[in-house]
């Protein structure tokens, strides 16, 4: 049975303008979402462009550190030694060398040392035009030697 009447047609236009009233406001919601959507967009595609153009000394900090942080370490007494040596030579002092390597400061100065009485020493050859050329007995002769006077010399300071 149907009912007849002004009542559910009343019923159903309510629903129809209501639909109505719901589809507007969603559309009008779409359209603003998709305002602040492009805006958003075109403010990221600027700051990215601005960075790409303008290096800052932040921008610049961060690439230093990346760089630095891709730096392998050295691993090997030998790497050790020649890193310090090349930042010894670019005047770089023993603190900041540690800091870099990740070494020990006491390390560090010790190979620095080192690298000085290389330096002395390759001198030394260098000027030396008559340098002797000494067969393995002798060598071992001259450290025993040398080990004898450190002993003497320890003997003769006296005890605190």
């Amino acid at each position: 049975m149907m009912a007849t009447g002004p009542m559910p047609l009343l019923l159903i236009g309510g629903v129809a303008l209501l639909s109505l009233f719901l589809g507007l406001w969603q559309q009008r919601n779409s359209r603003k979402l998709g305002s602040e959507l492009c805006q958003l967009q075109q403010q990221l595609s600027e700051l990215k462009s601005g960075q790409e153009q303008k290096p800052t000394f932040s921008n610049s900090l961060e690439r230093v550190e990346r760089e630095q942080l891709k730096v392998d370490v050295p691993r090997s007494s030998s790497e050790k030694y020649r890193y310090v040596a090349s930042l010894a030579d670019q005047g770089v002092d023993a603190k900041e060398i540690a800091v870099a390597l990740q070494m020990a400061q006491g390390e560090v100065e010790q190979l620095l040392q080192l690298t000085k009485l290389k330096q002395k020493s390759s001198e030394s050859l260098a000027t030396d035009s008559t340098s002797v050329v000494r067969t393995p007995g002798q060598v071992k002769d001259l450290r025993m030697a040398g080990r004898q006077a450190v002993i003497a010399e320890k003997e003769e300071q006296p005890d605190v």
